[in-house]
């Protein structure tokens, strides 16, 4: 008995060392219990024990051993591969459906005309020409993408609460935005009177003014209330609440709410005489006001972009606020330096003295 145990003991310990992983299926208790009736069972026993643990173990090493050497030989994941992955997700996800995929065609378009007329305005300057017919087929482009973003949108909790609030707040009114931006272009905002396409002083146009007028207040208390925890579905950019409104709301409301303004101003003959002198006083703000509500579509269009981005994750928060620093700041230094230096000699004195003490004078007489 025990020469024969012994001679298993070591039978075990050659299986166990040089047999191929594999899985040998454990014997069930009761089984093993009926086994062990005898000192030969006994024996059995210990040694079907022994050899299914030496297998385990060996199987474990393999396994960690093929697992490392895998890393080794292949490294950590780069970066890149990362960004292919949720890049590949969002290109499935805009192309799941029909409505998906008129909405992420539409929206490359938008991307791809906003940013050849962003590089052309940024190299030549907003007062180089644009005819009213270009700005009205560029705009209505954007305007057609976020149009089908639309019922996209988680609309629950409207229009202050909701998983997605913040991003959807500084989404949906693109439309609205893209179409005044657009349509206003077609007007004596940017045309001499016998030239206009559209009236400004129309009741769609007003209306269509003063709507985005409340939706830029509406983008900004939604900036404001929805200040919080920075993460994928918040579409938030800042953790502090001041700091989102200025950081996200902040710039688009200086875009946008002049060129509002001065649309409202226009609703009265006063305002609408003084304001087509000084367009033929300076032809070239015409084209100044056309490039700058092109770019305001087109940023429109983009910040969107970038929503979805961050919501994705393909960009992170820091490289989110990066690319939006960066490009209010190259539009916020084009604006100025044409408005200042472009325009004419006098044009900002004379902008200002029609468009800002002049209705400030008219309100307070």
């Amino acid at each position: 008995m025990s020469s024969t145990f012994i001679l298993t003991l070591a039978l075990a310990c050659l299986a166990s060392a040089i047999m191929v992983p594999t899985k040998v299926p454990r014997i069930p208790a009761v089984v093993r219990s009926s086994m062990i009736a005898s000192p030969a069972h006994l024996s059995r026993v210990c040694s079907i024990s022994m050899i299914e643990g030496s297998l385990a173990n060996v199987t474990d090493d393999y396994r960690h051993g093929e697992k490392s050497h895998s890393t080794a030989k292949h490294g950590a994941k780069p970066v890149a591969n990362i960004f292919a992955r949720r890049a590949s997700r969002l290109n499935r996800a805009g192309m799941a459906t029909v409505e998906r995929q008129l909405h992420y065609l539409s929206g490359i378009l938008s991307l791809l005309i906003g940013i050849a007329d962003f590089l052309q305005v940024t190299a030549l300057g907003y007062d180089h020409a644009i005819s009213a017919e270009t700005c009205l087929v560029h705009g209505a482009v954007h305007t057609l993408s976020a149009a089908l973003a639309l019922p996209r949108f988680d609309w629950k909790g409207f229009p202050f609460e909701g998983r997605e609030i913040a991003r959807r707040a500084s989404m949906w009114p693109s439309f609205f935005l893209a179409a005044f931006a657009t349509l206003v272009c077609g007007t004596e905002w940017t045309m001499a009177p016998s030239e206009a396409i559209l009236h400004i002083q129309s009741a769609p146009m007003q209306t269509l003014a003063w709507l985005n007028l409340a939706l830029l207040g509406y983008i900004t208390v939604s900036s404001y209330v929805t200040g919080g925890e920075v993460n994928p579905n918040s579409g938030l950019l800042y953790d502090s609440r001041l700091a989102n409104v200025l950081g996200t709301a902040g710039p688009m409301v200086l875009a946008f709410a002049p060129e509002v303004a001065r649309a409202i101003y226009m609703s009265g003959d006063k305002g609408f005489d003084a304001y087509t002198s000084l367009l033929a006083a300076y032809p070239s703000m015409a084209f100044l006001c056309r490039n700058n509500a092109l770019n305001n579509g087109f940023a429109s269009s983009f910040f969107s972009f970038l929503a979805t981005a961050k919501h994705y994750e393909i960009l992170t928060p820091d490289q989110n606020r990066a690319v939006t620093f960066g490009l209010n700041g190259l539009l916020t230094i084009g604006i100025f330096k044409s408005f200042f230096f472009d325009i004419g000699t006098g044009f900002p004195q004379a902008y200002i003295d029609v468009l800002v003490w002049q209705p400030l004078v008219s309100a307070m007489g």
